[in-house]
């Protein structure tokens, strides 16, 4: 019998495994660059040049019947600007200037005629619920802007009820649940 050298055969097992790395890596299959990024359903891949509306959708469920809105439904219907005061959780306030557009008019462009309560629901499944009266009252919007920015871990898409605590605020938004 003849005896091998450890050193001789590192080599070789070293390219081996070299060789089934790189072969691994390069298997043919091409995988998206942000395969495992956080993914956030609410986003729709669209363009939004000359609008100021982010891209997204928003989910309008009445009954059976589900329509739901993108940027570019939400960016024909005129939007609103106001100011709001959002109430912390330490009990400060801050006065915010929200863009958006009326949480009535989203729900008419959905198709909704009658209701008797809304639900805001986030994409964590929080959600507030709302009267028609809280939903036609001025300074209901569904908004996408604060301060003149997009409204970043808050977004794309928030109620906002000026009239009502921020604790009936929605971040998040990508679905209004409709009750007849």
């Amino acid at each position: 019998m003849f005896k091998v050298s450890k050193k001789l055969l590192i080599v070789p097992v070293l390219m081996l495994s070299l060789a089934l790395v790189l072969t691994g890596c390069s298997s043919g299959a091409k995988q998206d660059a942000n395969a495992n990024a956080p993914q956030n359903n609410n986003q729709a891949p669209a363009d939004t040049a000359g609008s100021s509306v982010p891209a997204c959708t928003i989910d309008v469920v009445n009954g059976s019947a589900t329509v739901t809105l993108t940027e570019k439904e939400l960016g024909a219907i005129p939007a609103v600007t106001l100011k709001a005061t959002m109430k912390k959780k330490d009990g400060s306030e801050q006065e915010y200037e929200y863009t958006g557009i009326p949480l009535a008019k989203v729900l008419e462009a959905a198709g909704v005629k009658a209701y008797t309560k809304v639900s805001a629901v986030a994409s964590d499944d929080y959600a507030c619920e709302y009267t028609p009266d809280m939903i036609n009252a001025e300074g209901s919007i569904l908004a996408y802007n604060r301060d003149g920015e997009a409204l970043g871990n808050s977004g794309p898409l928030m109620t906002i009820l000026k009239e009502q605590p921020s604790n009936k605020w929605c971040k998040n938004t990508v679905k209004l649940t409709v009750t007849p």
